[in-house]
């Protein structure tokens, strides 16, 4: 029952009968889902997809609710593609088979991406757009909600599955255990979060001869809760490089306060592989235990050799610090300088007890004073200095100038009583 790509892409004609489809793709054919994409005439492409197990239909159930909480005027402010559900169909022995619109792109090559590209720069405005979303898109579609408390009570939880496995380093789990237990490490502002994010959720493009994001899928875990959620994979590819490229554009689209969001997303990576762990567990995929168990120990021995982002908050120095050697160095170093300079300018050191001052002397210009020796050297140094009243020598230049001053008594401005000129009989003032 529907096992050929024929089969779907006649469902997919019933789910919208005015489709004009050109070619059919190859069956996914999953263990709990299959699914084919189809090509319409004007060149749009469409996915058909038909559920085999109830956790499937479940699963499908809520990526078609979180799908239409993306309304229009949501979508607006995102700057890529979203899948679009056009129409449903009955298999004639009851499956039910659903119809999207698919955006194009390819899933992106983020391993090999050029961390100074337009496509880093897309995924960090990408990432911040979905951040920004109103909380509304959420909660009117009555999706989850989860404050910090919520997040690392989840991620402790599943900390301790993990551990019962045995499969993870102990050195891991002290660290996770530490991180969550740091209260300051979640200290942030929930947002929407898209929640399933990986390499083949974001497709990428060529447009206009540049890599940029076309479209992000798997919207299944659309929720309000941390955004470094959405971060996790970029960390987990494990280039320091194309992370910071990353923020950096996620920071101009969403700007914020969260100063332990890269601590927090570097945590949700290595979980990511417990977590993968335990799925892994569950479906007796002894290949993916296999796989998980080396990722682990391999983060443990770079955990090993310090070579893990830390995942508390780092503080910087006040002050360079220096060795004891280095600092007697400069000591001595400070006093040579110090005796050279008083033996070239020979100072001589004395206590400030022994000072004394004697007189106080007046600081003279030294031309005025070389001016004042040259004229008085000329007269006789014992002869009394007679005082000229400077006004009466420019009118009388011709009188004796030993001739006896008249003193004139010093006034008082003052107290001196004003004395008013004579008006005319008609005059007020």
């Amino acid at each position: 029952m529907g096992n050929t790509p024929l089969i779907l892409a006649a469902l997919a004609k019933a789910a919208m009968p005015e489709l004009d489809l050109v070619h059919t793709g190859e069956l996914q054919n999953f263990d709990d889902e299959k699914s084919v994409v189809v090509t319409a005439r004007d060149g749009v492409r469409y996915e058909v997809r038909m559920p085999r197990t109830q956790a499937a239909l479940l699963h499908l159930g809520l990526e078609i609710r979180s799908l239409q909480a993306l309304t229009e005027a949501a979508r607006t402010r995102l700057p890529f593609g979203v899948a679009r559900l056009v129409g449903e169909a009955k298999h004639i022995k009851g499956a039910r088979v659903w119809l999207f619109e698919l955006v194009q792109g390819a899933p992106a090559n983020l391993h090999r991406a050029n961390a100074n590209g337009t496509l880093a720069e897309n995924l960090g405005e990408a990432l911040g757009a979905i951040h920004n979303l109103p909380l509304t898109v959420v909660t009117d579609a009555n999706l989850p909600e989860y404050n910090p408390a919520d997040i690392a009570l989840k991620y402790v939880t599943e900390m301790d599955r993990m551990a019962d496995t045995g499969k993870v380093p102990a050195a891991l789990l002290d660290r996770w255990q530490t991180a969550l237990e740091d209260v300051s490490l979640f200290r942030y502002q929930p947002t929407v979060v898209h929640g399933a994010l990986d390499s083949d959720a974001v497709l990428q493009a060529e447009v206009d001869h540049a890599q940029v994001v076309t479209g992000i899928n798997s919207w299944s875990e659309l929720h309000i809760g941390d955004p470094a959620e959405d971060l996790a994979f970029v960390f987990g590819i494990g280039r320091p490089d194309l992370v910071d490229s990353v923020l950096m554009a996620y920071n101009t689209r969403h700007p914020n306060n969260d100063e332990m969001i890269r601590q927090r997303a570097q945590l949700y990576s290595e979980l990511a592989w417990g977590r993968y762990l335990l799925h892994s567990v569950n479906a007796n995929d002894e290949d993916g235990v296999e796989s998980a168990v080396r990722e682990l120990e391999d983060l443990a021995s770079r955990l090993e050799q310090d070579e893990l982002t830390p995942l508390g908050k780092v503080e910087a120095p006040i002050a360079p610090i220096f060795a004891a050697d280095a600092l007697a160095f400069d000591a001595d170093g400070v006093a040579s300088d110090r005796d050279l300079d008083a033996a070239e300018h020979e100072y001589v050191n004395v206590d400030a007890e022994d000072l004394q001052i004697v007189e106080v002397v007046e600081v003279v210009d030294v031309v005025d004073a070389a001016t004042e020796v040259e004229s008085f050297a000329a007269t006789d140094a014992t002869a009394p200095i007679e005082v000229i009243d400077l006004a009466a020598a420019d009118s009388n230049e011709a009188s004796d100038a030993t001739a006896p001053i008249e003193t004139v008594e010093a006034v008082d401005d003052k107290t001196r009583p004003i004395e008013l000129p004579e008006r005319a009989d008609n005059e007020l003032f």
